[in-house]
């Protein structure tokens, strides 16, 4: 049953029914005519490599109850523009998403604590990446190879960043990390990415720890990052309830936009919310499942 789709090229939906847990390895690898799927919140892990190669996916929300993502799972997806990584997760695993070349932004929830080897390498519509301060490591080459990639921001907790993370991102422009203690890492870490030419903000304190450690030496321009403005590194995770054919949302910005969707696409409502939350009033009825669009962000929920 691994094999049981991969490489079914006429394969275009598929609903995954609410008795499944499990998402095996392989199993719709290379199926390069599925633009849709909907996993069900009973599935608690999606095992290597299982959509490898689905090209036509262009985007994909893994719900809360996913605990566990093997290695490259989504790995050569390349038209998929945005994913939703839940806060069940806390380590994104090694190629997962490598060479997804139509990824234009992803957001990694505070849960994550480690990003695996060549996670997110070949990712060439990236232009921006935050790295929360949860995360401790980021693996050999995770970023390799992101063409389009022009702002970092490292969070506090980084110890140890692989050989070649950020090397051939030849238009990063600015790096800014927020660690006290230089991070253990190899000269090679911007290889190729023109840090001669680029800017990078650290901690005032810590200044000329950076300015005499390569490869942190290499940047042509190297200042306190205190001052910049960026100083916010915490990526919201909203709150979504539906209940009695209301949506509640807490904990997004002051002013998102909310929207409601049905998962054939169809929009039925809209809001704006007032100091972080909102309810929006629907018809809906119990049972039906919704997405939630805030911002950028997409959240499933069943109405109850």
């Amino acid at each position: 049953m691994i094999y049981k789709y991969s490489w079914c090229n006429n394969l275009t939906l598929v609903t995954i029914p609410n008795s499944v847990i499990k998402i095996s390895s392989y199993v719709f690898a290379y199926c390069t005519s599925l633009t849709s799927i909907t996993i069900p919140n009973t599935v608690t892990s999606i095992e290597h490599e299982a959509f490898s190669g689905c090209s036509g996916l262009t985007s994909i929300i893994i719900p809360n109850s996913v605990t566990s993502i093997g290695r490259g799972v989504f790995s050569m997806c390349s038209g998929l523009t945005s994913v939703t990584i839940p806060n069940s997760l806390t380590s994104i695993r090694e190629y997962v998403f490598r060479g997804c070349s139509g990824l234009t932004s992803i957001t990694i929830p505070n849960s994550v604590t480690s990003i695996g080897e060549c996670a997110f390498s070949g990712c060439f519509g990236l232009t921006s990446v935050t790295i929360p301060h949860t995360v401790t490591s980021i693996g050999v080459e995770s970023f390799s190879n992101c063409n389009g990639l022009t702002s970092v921001v490292i969070g506090n907790s980084i110890n140890k960043i692989g050989n070649s993370a950020f090397a051939n991102c030849q238009n990063i422009e600015k790096v800014y990390c927020f660690s006290d203690n230089v991070p253990n890492t190899n000269s090679n870490v911007f290889e190729g990415s023109y840090p001669e030419y680029a800017t990078l903000y650290v901690p005032e304190a810590s200044l000329s720890k950076y300015e005499t450690t390569v490869p942190w030496s290499y940047f042509g321009t190297k200042l306190p990052i205190e001052g910049t403005g960026v100083t916010q590194m915490k990526v919201s995770v909203p709150i979504v309830q539906a209940e009695s054919g209301n949506i509640f949302v807490s904990g997004i910005g002051e002013s998102d936009r909310i929207t409601v969707y049905l998962t054939d696409g169809k929009q039925v409502a809209t809001a704006k919310a007032q100091n972080g939350t909102a309810c929006v009033a629907t018809n809906i009825s119990k049972g039906t499942p919704v997405i939630v669009k805030i911002g950028d962000k997409a959240v499933k929920v069943m109405m109850r």
